[in-house]
């Protein structure tokens, strides 16, 4: 083969390479790559009309950005009170975080920036933080994390627990703040 006919061949393999790659990401943009999705209260631009894609456009409640997430995806959640039950969608690899300054921020300091998710008024009787099984009922999901929150004033009646509720062996809770499980009138000591 001359010096030509193999520089040619060479020149088509790295075309179809890239044009390969430059497909791939086009028809798959999202796979491997995680989402995220911030939250804010509406005294501070939150609001579930917006895109939650940034903290200049974050949502309003935890609820509608959970309803966006897909897998591989992190919501970021600024200080304040979320008076909401938050339920985890049926795909793995999902992390919720609190303890960013109210207006947004990038230094998570759930100390300085408490976070709370908070059952006052919320007149359903479930946990307040549910991460289901999946489909078939035999496993819960994996890569759930749950970071920086107070969890407070839940109530469920029968068996569970008010706080989180969990079927996943995969699940992350990172207790360096406030949590308690409020179960048929009881409290819980705090983890932290």
């Amino acid at each position: 083969m001359n010096i030509r006919n193999r520089l040619f061949k060479e020149k088509t393999i790295y075309e179809i390479l890239i044009f390969c790659t430059f497909f791939s990401l086009l028809v798959f943009p999202s796979i491997g790559l995680g989402a995220e999705y911030y939250v804010k209260t509406p005294a501070n631009g939150g609001s579930d009309a917006n895109a939650g894609l940034d903290w200049g456009s974050a949502k309003a409640t935890i609820g509608a950005a959970m309803a966006l997430v897909d897998g591989d995806d992190s919501i970021y959640v600024a200080a304040g009170t979320y008076n909401e039950k938050v339920t985890f969608p049926g795909h793995n690899n999902i992390a919720l975080r609190g303890g960013y300054p109210a207006a947004g921020g990038s230094a998570q300091d759930p100390a300085a920036n408490p976070t709370i998710i908070d059952g006052s008024g919320v007149s359903s009787a479930a946990p307040m933080v549910y991460v289901p099984m999946q489909g078939g009922g035999s496993s819960g999901y994996f890569g759930i994390v749950v970071e920086g929150f107070t969890i407070r004033n839940g109530t469920h009646t029968g068996n569970g627990c008010a706080g989180i509720e969990s079927y996943s062996v995969g699940i992350t809770i990172k207790p360096k703040f406030p949590f308690y499980c409020n179960e048929e009138g009881g409290v819980a000591p705090s983890l932290a």
